[in-house]
């Protein structure tokens, strides 16, 4: 039955909103749930109004599935349609709606799509419940195909076929991740959270067609099957954005962060006994009574005494605070706890890591595959915080290790066992490799996601002697030096290796206090500096000293050496790279047409395409509009092209003022740059105005621009 008065239920009467792209709330749900997990791909849909149905293409991004592709079914829950049933919705196919692009044959069944016969896929139909439009707490709702099918067998009406659910399931899986509804006819609607959308996969032929005694068992487990790993090593050349993308993806999350360094151990990552100070009363004895000493005033003294307690480390104090998440779960996934390792290889892992090695295999729903018993002192640790603490998750858990109490042992202080909310990331950098290596046992209970290096489009730039070196013209240059001559991919610097001031400016002490000494150290000093790159124009080869003055203390940067330096690269100066010229289109005796819309500067076109192609696709939001559009930077000697609110914000504090700005569908805003546009010259002969045309008009966007002469 419904029930009104729970507050853990999320509704309490038939509320719906059907006007809704299911693709687009789909793919926020599993971008959420799965970051990098999923890749979707939209086939087709049939639009009614705001509405919309669609058929989409997935794959999963990992090593342990088959890299076959599966198709989802997407359709929206609305009112059950019949007014005598308040507590009734329905999932609607319709039918009589034409697809686009045009299916051709729609074979139901378990195939949905005349390719998957060939691709030997699985199919799936799901429906979406949301109560409103802004509503992200949505309900996904599965039906068995082979129901689709036997509707078609018994009727060849094109008029829209619908599934009926009740309320009370759709309620109940917002209790509790999922519930089960049996129509008379006996067809099965499975409800659950979108985390669970792994766990339905898996087991939808039974969900849906075995005995119901048996399913309302497999109901008990509520966990969703984790593929990969909880533990995530990113690694790369220094510089690249590894621990900045751990910041960005953790933002708003619990956070305990630490940084391995040569002395780490075992105590300093998980706890150990260490001395601490507290004030006691001083007391003495009168009459065989301990009493305390009182000054004149009648105030009682103290002293200061060292006493020895259990201090938790990084490791136990997120160890802690995900369990107590778990305790506080009331309804749905707990909160997450990530434990962040800067430099892990620094350390000796092996050493650092002792027995807790082993918990780091996890299952498939993400907890430790064997739990490892604590020590006495750790146990005494644990018992004090997790005092009192319930979870109301435990039979689940312990259904997950064949009904053995891990959570009350857990609970007890007596074993260390990983919760599946628990995630330890960490960097690595490829330079650093030497120190500690990492065996391989240990490598394989983490996934490796590597971080390439790329133009991170902030517009940076080298300054010396007056004279302005962009800073990504300079990394190729270097990068491409560093890989002919040492083979490796390791030494070569990342775009943040060196981070420029709030103008955007990396000045030339900084240039050489960094970058130059590190090439000059850690890179080439094996390789006898051979590289023309290291001539001295006035005689003899760049030794690192000659960057400096010869004035003790007081040394300075010598820039014309920087200069020098960044000439043997064969770079050359912005202001040569982007000579002065007139914007004005009409003066070149041109007239320039973005469909049709006459621009009058150069500087205008890249902007104006952007803008059309918003109007032309309203539903886009910004960080898909610039996703699109970013592969345009290519085209721009300033190393940027269009970024988001929050891109523009870290721009150097020259580009972040000329710049357009582009308001998309969700209300946010993209800045397009209004930089470096311009035609070849003799001194300079690039043509990015051409190199933008060109790019844009073989794209499939929607957008041509056409160059007429006058």
């Amino acid at each position: 039955m419904v029930q009104e008065n729970d507050p853990y239920y999320k509704l309490v009467r038939g509320d719906f909103f059907a006007n809704f792209d299911t693709f687009k709330e789909f793919k926020y749900q599993i971008d959420k749930s799965f970051p990098t997990l999923w890749n979707l791909e939209e086939i087709s849909r049939r639009e009614n109004g705001l509405r919309a149905e669609s058929l989409i293409k997935c794959t999963f991004n990992i090593s342990k599935s088959s890299h076959h592709p599966f198709y989802i079914y997407l359709c929206q829950i609305e009112g059950g349609g019949r007014k005598h049933m308040p507590y009734e919705q329905r999932i609607q196919f319709r039918e009589h709606t034409k697809w686009m692009p045009d299916l051709n044959t729609f074979n139901i069944a378990n195939k949905f799509h005349d390719i998957t016969d060939a691709d030997n896929a699985e199919c799936y139909l799901i429906g979406i419940y949301k109560r409103s439009e802004k509503d992200h707490d949505v309900m996904f709702i599965g039906i068995h195909p082979n129901w689709m099918y036997d509707k078609r067998i018994e009727s060849e009406s094109t008029s829209p076929t619908s599934f009926q659910v009740k309320i009370y399931p759709i309620q109940e899986a917002y209790k509790s991740g999922q519930a089960i509804f049996t129509k008379e006819d006996g067809q099965r609607a499975i409800c659950f959270k979108p985390n669970k959308i792994l766990w339905y996969m898996e087991n939808r032929d039974k969900l849906h067609l075995e005995d119901i005694n048996k399913v309302k068992k497999m109901m008990v487990n509520k966990f969703t099957p984790v593929y990969g790993s909880r533990q995530v090593i990113y690694y790369g050349a220094p510089g690249t954005g590894k621990s900045h993308i751990i910041k960005k993806d953790t933002k708003g999350e619990e956070v305990i962060r630490t940084t391995f360094h040569p002395d780490t151990d075992y105590s300093t990552f998980v706890g150990a006994y260490k001395p601490t100070t507290i004030e006691k009363d001083v007391m003495t004895v009168i009459d065989a009574k301990a009493v305390p000493v009182k000054d004149e005033d009648g105030k009682v003294q103290t002293e200061s005494k060292i006493i020895y307690e259990f201090v938790p480390q990084a490791f136990l104090q997120a160890y802690v605070k995900a369990w107590k998440f778990y305790s506080e779960a009331t309804v749905g996934d707990p909160e997450k706890q990530y434990l962040i390792i800067e430099e892990i290889n620094r350390g000796n892992c092996a050493q650092i890591f002792g027995d807790l090695f082993q918990l780091l295999d996890r299952n498939e729903a993400g907890f430790s595959e064997y739990p490892i018993s604590a020590d006495a002192d750790m146990k005494r640790h644990l018992q004090k915080y997790f005092k009192n603490l319930e979870i109301l998750e435990k039979d689940s858990i312990n259904a997950l290790y064949d009904g053995r109490n891990v959570v009350e042992e857990v609970l007890n202080g007596e074993i260390l066992l990983l919760p599946s909310n628990l995630y330890i990331w960490a960097t690595m950098n490829t330079s650093d490799q030497s120190l500690f290596p990492i065996d391989s046992a240990f490598k394989r209970r983490w996934d490796w996601k590597y971080m390439p290096i790329s133009n991170g489009e902030k517009g940076w730039v080298i300054e010396a002697d007056k004279k302005k070196y962009d800073w990504w013209q300079f990394l190729c240059a270097i990068n491409e030096k560093i890989g002919s001559t040492t083979s490796s991919e390791d030494k070569k610097l990342g775009y943040f290796f060196c981070k420029a001031d709030s103008k955007g400016i990396i000045s030339a002490d900084r240039f050489v206090g960094k970058v130059v000494f590190y090439i000059w150290n850690d890179i080439f000093k094996d390789y006898e500096f051979a590289d023309k790159i290291f001539n001295d124009p006035e005689g003899g080869k760049l030794s690192f000293d000659k960057f400096y003055t010869a004035e003790g203390e007081n040394a300075k940067v010598i820039e014309k050496k920087v200069i020098s330096f960044l000439t043997n690269l064969e770079l050359k100066p912005i202001e040569d790279n982007v000579d002065p010229i007139d914007s004005d289109i009409s003066k070149f005796g041109l007239k320039i047409k973005v469909n049709d819309i006459e621009v009058k500067n150069f500087n205008a076109i890249p902007y104006t395409a952007v803008e059309e192609y918003v109007k032309l696709n309203p539903e886009k939001s910004a960080e898909e509009v610039v996703s699109i559009w970013g592969k345009f930077v290519s085209c721009n000697p300033t190393s940027w092209f269009i970024v988001t609110d929050e891109g523009r914000q870290s721009l150097s504090e020259r580009y972040a003022g000329y710049c357009y700005e582009i308001k998309c569908a969700d209300g946010r805003s993209v800045w397009v740059n209004k930089d470096g546009w311009r035609r070849g010259t003799d001194k300079n002969p690039r043509d990015t105005v051409q190199e933008f045309i060109d790019a844009v008009n073989t794209e499939d966007l929607g957008i041509h621009i056409e160059e007429i002469k006058q």
